[in-house]
């Protein structure tokens, strides 16, 4: 008796019911239905609904899975697996909420996806009101056979689902359906089942997308399979774009950092897209060009109606191109960092010495730092990462190698910090030091790209003079000054006005010897005074170092009127010379007198002979001499002595105290100097000059008379 159902002679009926009324089935179980009512004309009534048809164990897993072909006795179209654990006939699919034991093997569940936690029960995710054991189609309830391996999932591989929606059971009706690296479903049976054989079933988009590390310039090299019919690729990085219309395959991201990861994507431009002004790169045009501009709502990287494009096919329409789907991501960033630099430079005669800064991002346990040839090391300076004993370091004359000694368990630290110091000085002229790219460095990690350790090596540096504005010896190439500017003894501090006059020395001159400095002053040129006035007093004009060749020096031509410093056209030329072995200062005097003007100046032996050199006698003291003419109208000369480089300062006051004009203030070279005091527009009467230099201080009377 099973549901109020008494059975007899093969038929079942209720209680209540007349005989007839129901049927048992094989298994013992009574079954209602109208096919099975004895007064029903159906001649269907199942009676193997509750039989467990049997099936070819494919994959030997000992229990039936979908498309495994079986016996279908009872032409239903699906596999009934007979009793259940409960004693009960049930079919291979089970209706929604039933016991979640009824499809249990070894308690892992045929179904694998959500599970209501409050009712227990499962989640339908395709709609079908089933729990299917292998559904094949867009939404599988089920997507264990695909999941893990063998080890990890018992029913790994056993439910042969194509993308097509059809089961792959060998049958030649079969229908394979394969889902391309775009995640597209691909219909094979064109390619006769190999779509991988066929260069056309996977492009759809770009594919084949990969990356290498290139450690030794920090950069990821990317590259994809070539796309049918694009004309050139975007590059994304991050989901921003990293370059636009590539015509290659490849690509090399130059900008990576440790210990940033990048992920990649690369589109196929199908048609280009048309070239637009976004008003916020260019506003005046957009201002000029659009009507009814408005700022707010350009600029905005994307082409917006008004702005101006490149029209390339003629139609009058903004074309945003058209563009392939995009490529699956590449991931990937650099594998480790290490930089290595120099820093505190110090030159001492012959010596140099130096510090070698590493920052690396790994543990290093061995150091091999090679330079080129062309120096000498010395020695190598403690006070950094490596030093003797605990480390066993060799030296050689241009190398050294550090690495742990017997029994010490030392490596040299993660991040910025001093490698070691180095003493060296070069052979014969050289002035660069590199390091060379033999240089080797080892790090204790394991991961393989970290051995050999690659270093990004400094760039080479060369030492010279670096001072660009003054001396004589200033090196371009040079980028380390090493202390042997050679500053001119004559340096010329007046801006340039445009127009010279130039002295040529003949490199003949027996009077002036190699490194001679020579000097081109005018005691009554153009200069300006502290309130921005040109005034008359001495002035260096052009300078330069005598080096066995020929010696053009460009005197600067002055213009009171203009403004501009310099000499004044017809007064008398000075030449100075400073020899710097005996650190005297001479003055040369030219057989006949020479004159500023506009004309080049050519000095030869045969104008200036040894004879007409003269020791110039340095002042020994600081000196005001009797201003002249006294009393003047309306100019007066002041002479005045400085002994050594001073700053000089000049005023002249009223008899009230009142400072009237400054005449000078800045520093004046040793010698003999003369001042000019036009007095011009001063009422006459008595004026007092006042010169104070150094710890000294002059005052003179002068009167002017009109």
């Amino acid at each position: 008796e099973i549901w109020n159902m008494v059975c007899s002679d093969g038929y079942c009926s209720n209680e209540n019911a007349g005989p007839g009324y129901g049927t048992m089935d094989l298994c013992k179980t009574c079954r209602t239905g109208p096919e099975c009512m004895s007064d029903s004309d159906s001649t269907f009534c199942d009676p193997f609904y509750n039989i467990s048809e049997e099936y070819d164990d494919l994959d030997s897993n000992g229990f039936y899975n979908f498309g495994e072909t079986f016996t279908d006795l009872n032409g239903d179209s699906l596999w009934n697996s007979g009793q259940d654990h409960c004693g009960q006939c049930v079919q291979g699919e089970i209706e929604l909420g039933s016991d979640l034991g009824y499809l249990e093997i070894d308690n892992f569940q045929y179904e694998s996806l959500e599970i209501d936690t409050v009712t227990n029960s499962y989640v339908d995710t395709n709609g079908d009101n089933y729990i299917s054991s292998c559904f094949d189609g867009d939404c599988p309830d089920w997507e264990n056979f695909t999941l893990g391996d063998f080890d990890s999932n018992p029913l790994y591989g056993t439910c042969m689902v194509d993308c097509l929606e059809d089961i792959d059971d060998d049958e030649i009706d079969d229908i394979i359906g394969l889902i391309d690296d775009c995640g597209f479903c691909q219909d094979c049976t064109q390619y006769g089942y190999e779509c991988s054989e066929n260069p056309d079933w996977n492009n759809d988009c770009i594919t084949g997308i990969s990356s290498e590390i290139d450690m030794n310039s920090l950069s990821i090299h990317l590259s994809w399979n070539e796309l049918q019919g694009a004309v050139a690729y975007n590059l994304y990085k991050d989901s921003i774009l990293l370059a636009m219309e590539i015509e290659e395959f490849s690509f090399v991201d130059s900008n990576a950092v440790y210990p940033e990861s990048y992920c990649y994507y690369v589109e196929g431009v199908i048609e280009s897209q048309e070239q637009f002004i976004d008003c916020n790169d260019d506003q005046t045009i957009c201002q000029d060009n659009i009507i009814d501009w408005d700022p707010d709502t350009m600029g905005n990287g994307i082409w917006d109606e008004g702005e101006w494009f490149d029209d390339t096919n003629g139609n009058n329409v903004w074309d945003e191109g058209e563009f392939s789907l995009p490529s699956n991501q590449e991931c990937t960033g650099l594998l480790y960092f290490g930089e290595m630099s120099f820093q505190n430079y110090d030159a001492q005669d012959s010596i140099i010495s130096f510090d070698i800064l590493l920052d690396i991002s790994h543990e290093l346990d061995t150091v091999q730092v090679i330079f080129n040839d062309n120096i000498t090391i010395s020695e190598l300076v403690e006070g950094g990462e490596i030093s003797p004993g605990p480390w066993e370091v060799e030296l050689t004359e241009n190398s050294f190698t550090a690495f742990p000694a017997v029994n010490q368990e030392v490596v040299v630290n993660t991040g910025a910090n001093v490698l070691a110091g180095i003493n060296f000085s070069f052979l014969d002229n050289s002035n660069s030091l590199c390091i060379s790219d033999s240089s080797k460095f080892h790090s204790n990690e394991t991961y393989p790209g970290y051995n050999p350790f690659i270093i990004q090596l400094p760039e080479c540096v060369y030492f010279g003079c670096t001072d660009d504005s003054t001396a004589f010896n200033f090196d371009s190439t040079a980028t380390i000054d090493d202390g042997s500017c050679f500053i001119p003894y004559y340096n010329v501090e007046i801006e340039e006005s445009g127009y010279y006059q130039s002295f040529i020395f003949s490199p003949e001159i027996d009077s002036i010897l190699y490194n001679d400095q020579i000097g081109i002053y005018d005691y009554s040129g153009f200069v300006l005074d502290t309130n921005g006035i040109i005034v008359n007093d001495t002035v260096l004009v052009g300078s330069g170092r005598f080096m066995g060749d020929s010696l053009t020096i460009n005197a600067i031509r002055g213009n009171n009127f203009a403004g501009f410093q310099g000499y004044q056209m017809g007064n008398p030329v000075i030449i100075k010379l400073w020899r710097e072995s005996i650190e005297r200062d001479f003055i040369l005097i030219p057989e006949d007198s020479l004159f500023f003007g506009s004309s080049n100046v050519f000095i030869s032996e045969a104008t200036l002979d040894i004879t007409d050199i003269q020791e110039l006698a340095l002042p020994e003291k600081f000196v005001l001499y009797p201003i002249y003419p006294n009393p003047f109208n309306p100019t007066a000369t002041i002479k005045y002595d400085v002994p050594e480089y001073s700053h000089v300062l000049i005023d002249v006051f009223n008899v009230l105290g009142k400072r009237v004009e400054r005449l000078h203030n800045g520093f004046q070279q040793p010698g003999v100097h003369l001042l000019n005091w036009d007095a011009t527009g001063k009422a006459s009467g008595m004026y007092i000059i006042r010169m104070s230099a150094g710890r000294n201080a002059f005052v003179q009377k002068v009167m002017l008379l009109k």
